[in-house]
């Protein structure tokens, strides 16, 4: 229960940190004055939240030298504000979170990297969203040599 019998019609409901998907939402009314152990009548909405519908990262692909810094771009559509979080799978398969969610680009200095193939995920979400989890994802792949 969000909120208990009042005379107020009216209620808010914080969305902020909820998961996208398919939300209902009943509206009980009584007689004022009544007993509020039962409904008399009842509606119901619902509500569907949205997320992004899709993430890309640029370079998709590309190659540096070890030491050369590589800046990667998100972008996504579907979403409100989005935010954006970046993983980097190192040449023995292991992820690693580079960047927590915020702002769309993040720079990988690469320093201490060995030669190989990486592999980069940017997860999307529209901000202040549930962010236990990816909705969407962008990939690239790039090779330091």
């Amino acid at each position: 229960m969000k909120r208990g019998f009042s005379t107020d019609p009216t209620w808010t409901w914080s969305t902020v940190g909820l998961k996208p998907g398919k939300y209902l939402v009943h509206a009980w009314a009584n007689q004022a004055g009544h007993q509020t152990a039962r409904l008399e009548a009842m509606a119901e909405s619902v509500i569907t939240l949205m997320g992004c519908s899709s993430a890309h990262v640029t370079p998709s692909l590309g190659s540096s030298s070890v030491g050369t810094p590589v800046t990667f771009s998100a972008t996504s559509t579907g979403c409100t504000n989005p935010v954006y979080e970046f993983w980097l799978q190192d040449t023995t398969g292991r992820w690693h979170l580079m960047r927590g969610f915020g702002t769309n680009t993040w720079t990988w200095t690469n320093v201490g990297w060995g030669r190989g193939t990486y592999h980069l995920h940017v997860w999307a979400a529209p901000q202040n969203a549930y962010y236990g989890a990816f909705e969407v994802y962008g990939a690239a792949t790039y090779t330091l040599r």
